[in-house]
């Protein structure tokens, strides 16, 4: 805990401990089902590389895994009630749209977690329903195109693509927050860095969850925490097949670039993951940058254990802090178009 401490002293960690019997539970599914499902993809892509004859071994399972899991989540998980789910195309980006019955003011664009190669919004929708639910926002998840089929690097592209047509279509960037646990936390950060860059204006505030930001550490993983969800030989496998070929800047962590600048910040992340060091680092990189940031920390949950929504204590009130936090940080622009 000790690379924990300056920030705490400076700043003060929020700090959740005691793990309900629900959350154990979210435990055991992950390590027990989620968990193997992930490694033999890792495995298969392994053994496709090393030992196929080509043009074989030139073939990635990630694609078929990712199909099948995508079709059983669309099939088994719903938004809750009150929630009003549709798709649409955005600048080419297949975008799923979770609206709450109530008028939204605000907008959340969430970029799903999946190590970049699997996932997508279905597999999401108890998370990004809840959070509609709960904060009364839109929240827009793009299902951005994903290696082996498309170039890691153009994975931002996709992502800075819809919110550049947010904001061509009137929508005020204060109104908007970017949000997205694991592969998706670094497209949080990635994403605001990207349209600094392209001289776009910022969101309202960013919420990267467990986010996974230094791809370096995955050639050569090194952690003794428990991961009830992530196979350590599938985000090596991840990294360097799919990221290290683009070169050093691709495995550069966000946390590396400029932070200065970059608008109100919530990092969540359990203390139990190989990610947590990689949380804190950015919430003490955000604070040294003078960027207003807020770090949540639970105990003995799985990463990213808001994946359950409503059905886990732990998980109810992560999101309740994010939907606070999107109501706070949307707030001005709302009461000022509420006085135009």
């Amino acid at each position: 805990m000790s690379s924990e401490q300056p920030f705490a002293e400076r700043l003060g960690t929020e700090r959740f401990t005691s793990p309900s019997w629900a959350a154990r539970v979210e435990n055991a599914i992950g390590l027990l089902v989620v968990k193997p499902f992930i490694w033999a993809s890792a495995f298969a892509a392994d053994l496709l590389r090393e030992w196929a004859p080509a043009p074989l071994s030139t073939i990635s399972p990630h694609p078929i895994w990712r199909r099948a899991g995508n079709g059983l989540t669309r099939l088994t998980l719903s938004a809750p009630e009150g929630v009003a789910v549709s798709r649409a195309k955005i600048r080419g980006v297949d975008v799923e749209r979770l609206a709450p019955k109530a008028r939204a003011e605000a907008v959340v664009l969430y970029f799903h977690g999946g190590g970049f190669v699997i996932g997508g919004p279905s597999s999401h929708r108890l998370l990004t329903g809840r959070l509609a639910l709960e904060s009364g926002a839109t929240v827009l998840v793009p299902d951005y195109r994903k290696p082996p089929q498309t170039p890691f690097t153009r994975i931002v592209d996709d992502c800075l693509a819809v919110y550049r047509q947010l904001l061509a279509d009137g929508t005020d960037p204060r109104r908007i927050v970017f949000a997205g646990d694991s592969a998706g936390g670094y497209l949080t950060v990635a994403v605001a860095q990207a349209a600094r860059a392209a001289g776009l204006p910022l969101p309202a505030g960013l919420v990267p969850l467990a986010p996974w930001l230094d791809l370096r550490k995955a050639i050569n993983p090194v952690g003794t925490r428990t991961e009830y969800l992530i196979p350590l030989r599938w985000t090596k496998s991840v990294v360097a097949q799919l990221v290290a070929p683009h070169g050093p800047e691709a495995l550069a962590s966000p946390t590396d670039r400029d932070l200065a600048g970059l608008p109100p910040t919530l990092v969540q992340v359990s203390s139990a993951e190989v990610l947590y060091p990689e949380a804190v680092r950015l919430a003490e990189a955000l604070a040294a940058a003078a960027v207003p940031v807020r770090l949540q920390v639970w105990d003995g949950v799985m990463h990213v254990f808001q994946l359950a929504g409503g059905l886990v204590p732990e998980s109810r009130q992560a999101i309740a802090s994010i939907a606070e936090f999107v109501r706070t940080t949307t707030a001005p622009a709302q009461k000022a178009s509420a006085h135009a």
